[in-house]
């Protein structure tokens, strides 16, 4: 798995703790009634019974996670395609997120940013997860110099892992652009503000995000 893989996937964390929201009651007894293994064949046929629409569209949605925890990448790619027409314009950007996402692990990078840069423009919930992913691809084309202009507008927040995983490739940009200075307080500020990160951890002397401790 490519390194940038590996924090989109973290990234996904926390959705799959959560308890969905705001879902349809049908929806809602369907994921109560169905164990979580079994759930890609009845999400698919409620999403086509449904055939258009804000239901069809979220069904739509948890049929990608699943797909894209599987990874199965390009059949998440295609669900939240389908999320993204059926929503309407505030819950439009989560689905583009989520298809950036699927559409690294294909990979098709440039694909990806399309669709992250889009949520980039539109100012919503999920920027920073985008303009991350949006760093990583840019990093895994090696272009640290462009990666680093999107990672400075994540190193100066405190968001926590997203900002943390800033730190981590900013280091290892860095590193590509014969910079140490800039390498090094990258790691010194990702060890002394987020220690326990998963960044943090992935970090070795080098700076590589992927190849320190629990690289692959």
């Amino acid at each position: 798995m490519l390194p940038g893989m590996l924090v989109l996937t973290a990234l996904l964390l926390p959705w799959l703790l959560a308890a969905p929201i705001g879902i349809s009651p049908g929806l809602a007894q369907l994921l109560a009634q169905t164990p979580a293994d079994s759930l890609l064949g009845p999400l698919r046929r409620y999403e086509l019974q449904r055939r258009h629409g804000a239901a069809a569209a979220e069904a739509a949605l948890m049929l990608g996670h699943l797909h894209l925890i599987r990874g199965e990448y390009r059949l998440a790619a295609d669900a939240f395609t389908r999320a993204a027409a059926g929503f309407e314009p505030a819950r439009k950007d989560e689905a583009l997120y989520w298809g950036g996402v699927a559409w690294l692990g294909m990979p098709d990078r440039g694909r990806a940013r399309a669709l992250l840069d889009q949520v980039v423009f539109d100012n919503g919930a999920r920027r920073d997860e985008a303009t991350l992913g949006i760093a990583l691809s840019l990093l895994d084309d090696n272009h640290p110099e462009r990666a680093l202009k999107f990672l400075g507008r994540l190193t100066g927040k405190h968001t926590g892992e997203c900002t943390a995983e800033a730190l981590g490739a900013t280091a290892a940009a860095a590193e590509r652009t014969h910079d140490p200075a800039l390498a090094k307080r990258a790691r010194e500020r990702l060890a002394r503000e987020y220690p326990l990160s998963l960044a943090a951890q992935r970090v070795g002397p080098e700076g590589e995000p992927g190849r320190g401790r629990a690289g692959p």
